[in-house]
């Protein structure tokens, strides 16, 4: 039962006292004692304190207590975010024996809402690489075949969901991070729009918060229903989870209309790829979904280059100026646009800063507008199903796409990060397989702040794919 079902269905069971929360428990620690020996996606479990948790849980439920919307269901949680008195290290060696006294904001929410923690999840060293390994856990592999990487930065989320060791999880995404580990694992993951979540909790580099933009906190699951309920429980607003549901169910049966690209002229995608794309959107068409090949008047190169540019502004920011100097000096040597312009951020000034900010503003509206004439838009996530595992934070190696070198860090976030940049809310949902066997998922944008609709255009999408199957391996 816990290998083919869901949150909502599971949650749904122990409130109705068909299964306990201590039985449910047990079934994903009897995975994890199976399975991440070889994944090695959850770094760190606490088997008598989660039981424990689960015991408390079927107690509330006896003594007539009202259950929470996540009564009972364990989470994993990416190793980034503080959880109070379970070790959080976000993959650094320095902080091996660290535990926090406080959890972050969306660990807080979770357990109001009646979830239990089962356990943290690996991540590259402070979440800055496109796959997962760091110095003190070493590798996370990706269930579905252990010579390629489960993706970045919450690759560990991904590999325990696609591998039936959690039901669902939390991760962050400044890039991609939770979209290209869900594409790559075959699992559902949104990044809500930017603010809906607070990123309260999240250990990001540096000792002051200088991300204040691009960075996105939210669930992975098993579809796009569960993803709906939890960040209902998650987000920053106070309505209901009926409530989006049934303010949304007036429009259930218009005519939805989509977008789609299936790559774009500067940025290949692999033909295995692309065709799987398009089969799917004939599918979409022959079910009375009205689809168009379109993408919003803006050119990619300036989109990866304001992001590149206002990630590198934060990001750098703390470093010593002589450092940010050479790192500008030497922006040439990069290969790609936005590791280029990541690298000219560093040396930025304020008025640059404010200069991107209305730039990143125009890009905005220019996109809200899109959805004007479109329900949703859709699009791959990377250029090729999950690569093989490179050296730890090599995020330029090229990667092969239909015989032509691609520099990594455009082949992986090049479809993500401008996302990043404008704040949209995006769903990311399997479609089908590769040739050789690896999940491969799209990318379902839509306007700021219409996150539920999003979800419940992508649950619409979701029943014309295969749903979430465990990983193969």
């Amino acid at each position: 039962m816990i290998e083919s079902t869901g949150v909502i269905q599971i949650r749904d069971k122990i409130i109705k006292r068909e299964i306990t929360s201590v039985e449910v428990v047990k079934a994903l620690i009897n995975n994890i004692e199976k399975f991440n020996d070889r994944y090695n996606a959850i770094v760190t479990m606490d088997k008598e304190d989660i039981l424990n948790q689960a015991k408390k849980m079927d107690k509330v439920l006896l003594e007539g207590n009202d259950p929470g919307l996540l009564h009972g269901i364990p989470f994993t949680i990416k190793d980034m975010y503080r959880t109070k008195n379970i070790r959080t290290t976000n993959g650094c060696i320095k902080l091996k024996n660290f535990i926090p006294e406080e959890d972050a904001d969306v660990v807080t929410r979770l357990k109001k809402a009646g979830a239990i923690i089962l356990g943290k999840t690996n991540l590259p060293k402070m979440g800055m690489d496109t796959q997962t390994e760091n110095k003190l856990f070493r590798r996370t592999l990706n269930p579905w075949n252990i010579a390629y990487t489960p993706g970045g930065s919450s690759g560990g989320e991904a590999a325990a969901i696609a591998s039936g060791m959690s039901l669902a999880g939390i991760g962050s995404d400044v890039g991609g991070s939770l979209r290209i580990p869900a594409h790559y694992c075959g699992v559902c993951s949104i990044k809500p729009t930017e603010g809906m979540v607070s990123n309260e909790g999240l250990m990001l580099p540096g000792k002051v918060n200088t991300l204040l933009h691009m960075v996105g906190t939210g669930p992975m699951a098993r579809n796009p229903e569960d993803l709906k309920l939890i960040l209902e429980v998650i987000s920053n607003n106070t309505k209901k989870f009926k409530e989006p549901e049934n303010m949304i169910s007036s429009n259930a049966d218009k005519e939805l209309k989509i977008g789609w690209i299936d790559g774009f002229n500067n940025l290949d995608v692999e033909n295995s790829y692309r065709k799987l794309i398009n089969n799917f959107i004939n599918i979409l068409n022959s079910n009375h979904i009205k689809t168009e090949n379109s993408f919003p008047n803006i050119e990619l190169k300036s989109l990866w280059n304001t992001y590149g540019q206002l990630f590198g502004m934060m990001a750098l920011s703390e470093l010593p100026w002589i450092i940010r100097k050479v790192i500008s000096t030497l922006s040439f040597t990069f290969k790609d646009e936005i590791s280029r312009s990541f690298a000219k951020g560093a040396t930025s000034a304020v008025l640059d800063y404010f200069k991107i900010i209305e730039l990143r503003k125009e890009f905005i509206t220019i996109l809200d507008n899109y959805f004007d004439n479109y329900d949703a838009l859709i699009m791959p996530v990377t250029s090729s199903p999950a690569v093989l595992h490179r050296k730890s934070m090599k995020i330029h190696t090229p990667i092969n796409v239909n015989k032509k070198n691609i520099p990594g860090n455009i082949a992986v976030t090049g479809f993500t990060s401008i996302f990043n940049l404008t704040g949209h809310p995006v769903v990311t949902i399997p479609i089908g397989l590769s040739h050789d066997g690896l999940p491969l998922g799209i990318q379902i944008i839509s306007r700021l702040g219409d996150d539920y609709r999003l979800l419940d255009i992508s649950s619409k999408l979701f029943k014309f794919t295969n749903g979430f199957q465990l990983a193969q391996n």
